[in-house]
């Protein structure tokens, strides 16, 4: 009797060992996690892939996770809150290429494992940054991120005026796109859209407003090899076009397109942090919609630039007009002659 008592109480602190052995197992586990401040920062410099800015653009964060043994951070880093506040001990001492590029801190200070990157010089600069422990031992080996700051982008539209008979259709180019990318693109364009019908002397008729649709855009993806300024891309690919009736008649009738800005993939990483909560557009990358002609979202969110690749103050100022005319078909007048019995 006494042996069984002996082996249930074994295997009962057996069970005991093992079970506190998952339970340290699974600790030790979560707090090996990583909290990085938005799940959207998926890239590391562990994975030996690009990482691409353009000059000049808006702070874009970049974070190293504290070591979990020395730390215990236990959430999401919080990039407005001090270290002391969420179990971060260690310091993080952060360097860049010498004036060539810029590490801002974030408001709880210098000993963040966070910082944000701009720079205003082309070319591929570095980041590096040593974790240093709460009892002053610092990682023999500084992590290093290399950056390749790519210039803005720019566009050139050739054709301004397009001509096309009611039904016919026709594809609205841009003529070329100097960007940097070597992987093609994800381009919005920003623009105004407006559709209205015409006499034949060029006079608006009035009343005959169609549309006034005001920053739409529109999303274009170009393949894969760098679109240079020498290659074109469709901003409106093949679409049929149809003069509109007034009065039960047809009329001249006008789509312009009013382009405000240009930016890509690389270019709205400055967004980021404004757009950390995902609320960037779902745009439809293969047709534009002129009937709704408008997005959910507030253009406002991201840097737009020029033709000329400059970053646009406002989006208003400087412009570029592209206009669709669209003739009604005509139709052919019977034919008149001289009556036979038509006395000279």
């Amino acid at each position: 009797m006494l042996n069984v008592k002996l082996r249930i109480m074994k295997k009962r602190n057996l069970l005991k060992l093992l079970f506190t052995a998952v339970a340290i197992f699974a600790v030790g586990f979560a707090n090996a996690q990583p909290y990085v401040p938005y799940n959207e920062m998926s890239a590391s410099s562990a994975d030996g892939i690009t990482d691409s800015l353009v000059v000049d653009t808006d702070p874009v964060p970049y974070y190293v996770e504290p070591d979990p043994v020395l730390n215990n951070l236990s959430a999401a880093y919080d990039p407005s809150q001090p270290n002391s506040g969420q179990g971060i001990t260690s310091t993080f001492d952060w360097s860049g290429t010498a004036a060539e590029i810029s590490l801002t801190e974030p408001s709880a200070g210098a000993e963040a494992p966070y910082r944000t990157v701009t720079s205003s010089t082309e070319g591929t600069h570095a980041i590096s940054v040593k974790e240093v422990s709460e009892n002053g031992c610092g990682d023999a080996a500084a992590n290093t991120q290399d950056i390749t700051f790519i210039p803005t982008p720019e566009y050139t539209i050739s054709t301004t005026e397009y001509e096309v008979c009611d039904g016919n259709s026709a594809s609205i180019v841009i003529a070329g796109i100097t960007a940097g990318l070597n992987n093609g693109g994800r381009y919005y364009f920003l623009l105004d859209s407006e559709k209205a019908m015409y006499d034949a002397a060029d006079n608006k008729i009035n009343g005959t407003d169609i549309y006034n649709h005001t920053d739409t855009i529109i999303a274009l993806n170009t393949g894969v090899g760098d679109l240079t300024a020498t290659g074109s891309v469709n901003l409106i690919d093949n679409k049929t076009f149809y003069a509109n009736e007034h009065d039960s008649k047809k009329r001249i009738t006008k789509h312009i397109y009013t382009i405000k800005g240009l930016n890509h993939h690389i270019s709205r990483k400055g967004a980021f942090i404004t757009l950390k909560n995902n609320t960037e557009p779902q745009l439809d990358v293969s047709t534009y919609n002129e009937t709704t002609g408008e997005y959910n979202m507030d253009e406002g969110l991201y840097a737009w630039y020029d033709a000329d690749g400059s970053k646009a103050a406002d989006v208003n100022t400087t412009t570029q007009e592209i206009t669709v005319t669209v003739y009604p078909t005509p139709t052919t007048g019977t034919i008149h002659f001289v009556p036979n019995n038509y006395e000279l």
